[in-house]
């Protein structure tokens, strides 16, 4: 990974903005089980499109639609609405094996330690890292396998991929820049102020107007009934011991001693060994990219040179490195701090001319111009530590949490079995107490219920609901460790009466009605409001409630209206004195005045501007990556590379029309 370009300050903040958040969307949807490449490299039956030598199969479209539509619909997926997915879900799956396929073909790669890093962060640092220790080799394995139904070798390079395409992406950032005059008209549009006076109308004050008769409920009640089908859920009793997985980590460690925290050490150094390392700093002088045609400017390339070695020799002549990065560097990860990028190893996954330019030299050494893909590099180091390995002591804590991780997750599992099996013979209550272990028998509940010890976990409640009741123990994981569970009653889910469901009918009518009642009389106090050019006599006749903000920029908040950065937003283009329309809130409705408009200062301004700076910048970089992935895109179609199966798309997708290119 080029770290120097990923690395802290304000750039690891925009590219986490940028690409992290748009990787934890699209982590469960890309990494599903993918089948084996096609060497033709055209799309067969059950493949979508092939991109290169890899195919994005039906099955990896299906699977991918699937969890898109689970995170919408917040668990079960109607079936019926699959096919509206399908198509979103192939241009995720096209785009991204079409990045991979571009970094590769531009030469990246990711190390072992990238992907280590990766493992450690985040949703994954939580899973297969909590507190900062491993939960070991079989548990890692077990928690892959149930979590993203893969084994890790699969896992592991579907990771790899998603790594080379982020790669890809921080290039394409690489020198974005805005101008001071940008800079100041974005400042000056996000910073000026308005204070409004504004009348307000709620959904639940139009709500108190209406008055439903018992004749209009019932009605209303009848026309909706499928709306009502099965709305009081089924629920279930159940008997269930908790086995916590915290206890049996707790007992694993205090039974690992010194001795074996030893032979484990000894017979595994190879973990433990350091490489050669150096810390250094450097300064960036950036080359252009090739141009559409792929030449370079040769001229511009060696005048990059020619300033480079003109920074070497200053440093070698006394300048003040630091001040030197800060001046002429195009690295924003590291001019800030001088320079500054921290350790480096063979494997720490910077380009490699900069690795090996950087352990070339010795401490207090300055290199002569170092080229890479990126532009010259001025590197400097500040301290050098060969290879060795680290001593026991400063590694038993790490052992020693490994080997209890990997003796829990056996003991655990073997635990749950023995527990399970008692329990089908003699009873929940005696299992738990010939283990120790807590048995519950609960009230009734529903599926979205939280159990004590349990919470609110889908695959219990999916085992307890499918279960026959008072049959043998069901065995499931849960955040606790595991639940040992026998369904002992049932409610099956039912349609209510009218009588049963009539404040919830009641409660719908008014919602019902209020949507349009609300926008009749919200346009009415509008339209009043500019007729009599006043505003606080328009809210009275109406009943409206009047109010008055504090002077708020665009990024502030208003009580009752909400974001200023939504359809308030308009405030900001009126002038003193002048009356809005009608604006829906979500909850209401509001009508306001622009009371007073204050302009930033020119000292706000300055103070800032580096803020407004970052902001722009974060913008023009997801510009420049939407534009960069559609080039990208649209470049492998035009080269063959990229085959789409259209019989096949709309055959699962259930459709002719595509938004897909080439077709």
């Amino acid at each position: 990974m080029i770290k120097f370009l990923q690395k802290g300050g304000k750039t690891q903040k925009w590219l986490f903005g940028i690409l992290l958040t748009f990787v934890c969307i699209t982590m469960v949807w890309y990494l599903v089980p993918g089948g084996m490449n096609d060497p033709t490299g055209t799309p067969q039956q059950g493949d979508v499109a092939t991109v290169g030598d890899e195919k994005v199969s039906a099955l990896d479209v299906e699977q991918t639609a699937r969890n898109m539509a689970k995170q919408q619909f917040r668990g079960q997926v109607p079936e019926q609405v699959l096919p509206l997915f399908m198509r979103s879900a192939a241009e995720q799956l096209i785009e991204q094996k079409a990045l991979v396929y571009e970094a590769r073909r531009a030469g990246f790669d990711v190390t072992e330690a990238e992907l280590r890093d990766v493992l450690r962060q985040g949703q994954f640092g939580e899973m297969f890292f909590p507190g900062g220790n491993f939960i070991g080799q079989e548990a890692y394995e077990n928690a892959v396998q149930n979590y993203f139904q893969l084994g890790v070798q699969q896992f592991e390079e579907k990771l790899r991929e998603q790594l080379l395409w982020q790669k890809l992406l921080s290039m394409a950032t690489t020198g974005v820049a805005v101008s001071d005059a940008e800079i100041a008209k974005e400042f000056a549009r996000q910073n000026v102020k308005v204070k409004l006076e504004y009348a307000v109308l709620t959904n639940a004050d139009v709500e108190k107007l209406i008055k439903p008769t018992d004749a209009e409920l019932k009605k209303y009640f009848e026309d909706n009934k499928s709306r009502y089908a099965g709305a009081i859920p089924e629920k279930r009793k159940a008997n269930y011991i908790v086995i916590d997985r915290q206890k049996v980590l707790e007992q694993a460690k205090q039974s690992i001693n010194d001795q074996q925290l030893l032979a484990y050490y000894n017979a595994h150094q190879d973990q433990y060994r350091t490489p050669e390392q150096v810390r250094v700093r450097h300064i960036l002088i950036e080359t252009p990219q090739p141009g559409p045609d792929g030449k370079v400017d040769q001229k511009a390339v060696d005048a990059a040179r020619a300033k480079a070695a003109d920074i070497a020799k200053q440093v070698r002549s006394g300048a003040n490195f630091a001040e030197l990065a800060k001046k002429y560097s195009a690295d924003p990860g590291s001019k800030d701090k001088g320079g500054e990028i921290g350790w480096v190893t063979p494997t720490s996954g910077y380009v490699p001319e900069f690795i090996k330019g950087s352990l070339a030299l010795n401490a207090g050494q300055t290199s002569d111009p170092v080229q890479s893909a990126f532009g010259f590099h001025v590197i400097q180091a500040e301290e050098k530590k060969p290879a060795g390995v680290k001593p026991f002591n400063e590694v038993k804590d790490q052992i020693a949490q490994a080997l209890a991780q990997d003796k829990a997750a056996t003991e655990l599992d073997a635990l749950a079995a023995k527990v399970q099996s008692q329990a089908a013979t003699e009873g929940i209550d005696k299992a738990a107490a010939n283990n120790h272990v807590q048995a519950f028998h609960s009230e009734w509940f529903t599926r979205t219920d939280n159990l004590p010890g349990v919470g609110n976990a889908a695959d219990f409640m999916q085992a307890v609901f499918t279960a026959k009741l008072n049959s043998d123990p069901v065995s499931v994981r849960v955040p606790a460790g595991y639940a040992i569970a026998v369904p002992t009653e049932d409610q099956p889910a039912k349609t209510p009466t009218f009588e049963e469901w009539r404040s919830h009918v009641e409660q719908d009518f008014k919602q019902a009605q209020s949507t349009a009642l609300l926008a009749q009389r919200s346009h009415e106090l509008a339209d009043r409001a500019h007729a009599e050019h006043d505003l606080k006599k328009a809210a009275k006749e109406l009943g409206a409630t009047l109010k008055t903000s504090d002077p708020v920029t665009m990024s502030g908040q208003v009580p009752n209206i909400g974001a200023m950065s939504g359809p308030a937003s308009v405030a900001f283009d009126m002038q003193p004195g002048e009356i809005s329309n009608a604006i829906d809130t979500g909850a209401g409705a509001v009508v306001f005045t622009v009371l007073e408009k204050q302009q930033p200062s020119a000292n706000e301004a300055a103070q800032g501007r580096e803020q407004t700076r970052e902001t722009l910048l974060q913008q023009k970089r997801q510009q420049r990556l939407s534009m960069f992935i559609a080039d990208v895109r649209s470049r492998l179609e035009k080269q063959g590379k990229i085959k789409i199966n259209q019989a096949e798309l709309n055959r699962i997708s259930g459709g002719s029309g595509s938004p897909l290119s080439g077709m």
